[in-house]
């Protein structure tokens, strides 16, 4: 008798028949049967008394951020997308000491009250120059300054204050700045006759974030956390890089910068070499989160000491890498090729890079005119 050869899996599997692929698309009476059963849904859920108006479709509820502040920086403002930070939103400028964390912070105070809003300074370093805020552009006669001597009165009073500007002026932009969760102490930290069992401080941020989070985006308001990294040690003996606050601070905030790598500079070579103090320094500027643009972009900034952030740095950066401006030797000049305009206009040449442009700006307002729509035709906010 005949033996028959066993079929194995793989014949099996050729013999079955291929299955029909699914359409991608639904047929348009699906799709008005989908929308039928949803506005049912939200007919059923949104007129009963336990959800009430928990249950809403996505058309119906406006989730887009009502509105952008400038960093008055242009590099700053291409870094986060859409010309600045966005409103109702917690924004966390992180990085080491003497870094320009604060000086952002006041950038911010300053162009949140040009453009007519309330500007408030919750300073627990109680570091602040007076005068170097004035040059900045803050108008610290209607400035606010909260002095809460704790973490916890300090956030229940930014709520209750957030939540007072919303009832009294609604509508209107302002801004907190918290500098630092670094110096801010707990009540348990503050008074040792407390219970050790209160909160830490990473969980009383996150705590109290939940809250404030919720009243950012009832209102226009921006809360701007200015934190410090610290270099700590693993049990392995491993060292890392860490912010104060915990993960709290990261999690809700919608925007996140790092400042890293400061390198001093000075007006000239021998200035340096006569060991004259540095009349700046450039300061790396990476975006390390951002949920309202695109993340993980990254620029040098130029801050001024006693000025504050100049755009110049960026503008002649910008305009050089693109071929406007030309050097030859140690000379810079508009080229004729790469931008015709400004050359047939200002054909002289200068020494000394963006800090001559800066002071030839200064002398020539039409210059840094000029300057800025060539930027901004070659720099997009989102591009």
């Amino acid at each position: 008798m005949a033996r028959t050869k066993k079929t194995t899996k793989k014949a099996k599997r050729a013999t079955k028949p291929a299955t029909p692929k699914r359409k991608a698309a639904t047929s348009p009476a699906k799709r008005a049967s989908q929308l039928e059963v949803m506005a049912r849904a939200r007919e059923h859920f949104g007129g009963t008394k336990q959800f009430g108006e928990q249950v809403m479709l996505m058309d119906e509820l406006d989730n887009t951020v009502p509105g952008f502040v400038s960093t008055q920086s242009l590099a700053l403002d291409w870094i986060c997308g859409n010309g600045g930070v966005p409103q109702s939103r917690i924004v966390d400028a992180t990085g080491d000491e003497g870094v320009g964390k604060s000086t952002f912070g006041d950038h911010l105070m300053a162009e949140v009250q040009r453009c007519g809003g309330h500007a408030w300074l919750w300073d627990t370093e109680n570091a602040r120059d007076i005068h170097y805020q004035k040059r900045l552009g803050i108008a610290r006669r209607s400035a606010g300054q909260i002095t809460s001597q704790t973490m916890e009165d300090g956030f229940e009073l930014m709520i209750q204050l957030i939540a007072w500007h919303n009832e009294h002026d609604p509508g209107r932009p302002g801004i907190i700045v918290w500098d630092t969760p670094a110096g801010t102490p707990t009540r348990a930290e503050a008074d040792p006759t407390k219970s050790d069992e209160m909160m830490g401080p990473a969980k009383l941020i996150r705590s109290y974030l939940r809250k404030l989070n919720q009243a950012l985006m009832r209102s226009r308001w921006i809360l701007c956390v200015i934190n410090q990294t610290y270099l700590g040690r693993s049990q392995s003996g491993q060292a890392f890089k860490a912010a104060y606050g915990g993960g709290g601070i990261p999690y809700y905030s919608s925007v996140r910068l790092n400042f890293s790598h400061p390198s001093k500079q000075w007006a000239s070579a021998s200035a340096k070499e006569m060991k004259l103090p540095p009349v700046g320094q450039l300061v790396w500027v990476g975006c390390v989160k951002n949920r309202v643009s695109m993340p993980h972009r990254s620029r040098q900034i130029y801050i001024e000491f006693g000025q504050g952030i100049s755009n110049s740095f960026e503008v002649f950066s910008e305009l050089h890498g693109a071929g406007c401006i030309a050097l030859s030797g140690t000379w810079y000049k508009f080229d004729g090729d790469g931008w015709p305009e400004l050359a047939e206009r200002w054909p002289k040449a200068w020494q000394g890079g963006w800090h001559a442009l800066a002071a030839l700006c200064g002398e020539d307002p039409e210059l840094w005119k000029a300057l800025l729509v060539a930027y901004h035709g070659l720099v997009k906010p989102n591009g």
